[in-house]
């Protein structure tokens, strides 16, 4: 059964590769190699219980991707063809290229086509619920699509990854300053290294959910093992020093793309009362957008009702005239929506 936590703030965290369960039959055709399981997301959702603080919302695949990734699209005939970690649908290889299963135990179409519909199926339909609820209750939601990995690959990548990789399908899938606010705000709070959309694009998750121009931003996150385990190798034991600082640093990281995709909506609310009370209003809520990392509000479409609230007042604390330019204009944009 999927594991879902329902928040009401605008983030909503989604782990596809954490989980470890399988059907004991599935599990009997594994070699020594596939049982160890070694390129799960292992112990991720123990950094990320900040989602009680955060209010944010989690949806979490319970079952290994060896059965069978739902960051893999479905409806591509690569996918089920393909035989890689990362790559296939039901993976027969791992990410280090070798056997999952016993030789000749490896999962055929019309299997793989039963987990389609036994686990990627009600995955899929309880993420775009919980994306939908969230949709009404914002115009904005921000989706982490978040993984973990081992840091090195031995004869595949030996230069040790960056602790947080970002892949956001080249600022298809969400908007560049919400990626820009993710990257801010790592730098403000840590000395982790990061990576943008060179290691991780993207996956099949952050392609299909990613709509920013509709208000809903996704991307994936991969973190590395290194950051948070005592090794990263059976038993994958977390590291309690390690994963507390993990943990704050990702906790202060989202709190930060919460308040983008709040303040965003506030704009989005005042945007349609721009014209209506004049110029100095619109340099106002200019400035207000710069905060949350937008470079304009013309490109904001009118949103839900709001009320505005416009007081000016001078150096000497009377009102000011027309043509004094030291009038400092305050704005206050406050978004009503029914049932929140």
């Amino acid at each position: 059964m999927i594991v879902t936590h329902m928040g009401r703030s605008p983030l909503l965290l989604c782990l596809p590769h954490s989980g470890e369960q399988m059907h004991a039959a599935v599990g009997g055709r594994f070699s020594a190699t596939g049982r160890l399981q070694t390129d799960l997301s292992w112990r991720l959702e123990q950094v990320l219980d900040i989602a009680t603080q955060l209010d944010a919302t989690i949806v979490r695949q319970p079952t290994s991707r060896l059965v069978i990734d739902v960051d893999v699209d479905p409806g591509k005939p690569e996918a089920v063809n393909a035989i890689r970690v990362g790559e296939a649908l039901c993976p027969a290889m791992t990410l280090d290229q070798r056997r999952i299963y016993k030789e000749g135990e490896e999962p055929g179409p019309v299997e793989m086509e039963e987990r389609r519909l036994l686990y990627h199926a009600p995955f899929h339909q309880a993420l775009a619920e919980q994306v939908a609820r969230l949709r009404d209750l914002h115009n904005t939601v921000v989706v982490f699509d978040c993984q973990s990995t081992r840091s090195r690959l031995r004869g595949i990548r030996d230069e040790p990854l960056p602790t947080v990789c970002l892949g956001t399908r080249q600022d298809t899938s969400c908007d560049v300053s919400l990626r820009r606010r993710f990257e801010r705000s790592l730098k403000e709070t840590s000395e982790l290294s990061l990576d943008a959309n060179r290691f991780v694009t993207g996956g099949y998750i952050a392609s299909r959910y990613g709509q920013p121009e509709r208000g809903i931003n996704a991307m994936t996150m991969q973190v590395s093992q290194a950051a948070y385990l005592r090794h990263e190798s059976p038993p994958f034991e977390p590291d309690r020093g390690l994963v507390s600082r993990l943990r704050q640093v990702l906790l202060e990281v989202m709190s930060a793309c919460s308040d983008w995709a709040r303040t965003r909506d506030m704009m989005q609310a005042a945007s349609q009362s721009e014209s209506a009370l004049g110029t100095g209003f619109g340099q106002a809520l200019d400035e207000l957008a710069g905060l949350s990392g937008l470079t304009s509000l013309s490109s904001i479409p009118a949103g839900a009702s709001t009320r505005i609230r416009l007081r000016t007042q001078s150096n000497t604390g009377q009102a000011p005239s027309d043509g004094e330019d030291h009038a400092k204009v305050e704005s206050q944009a406050v978004l009503h929506k029914a049932g929140v």
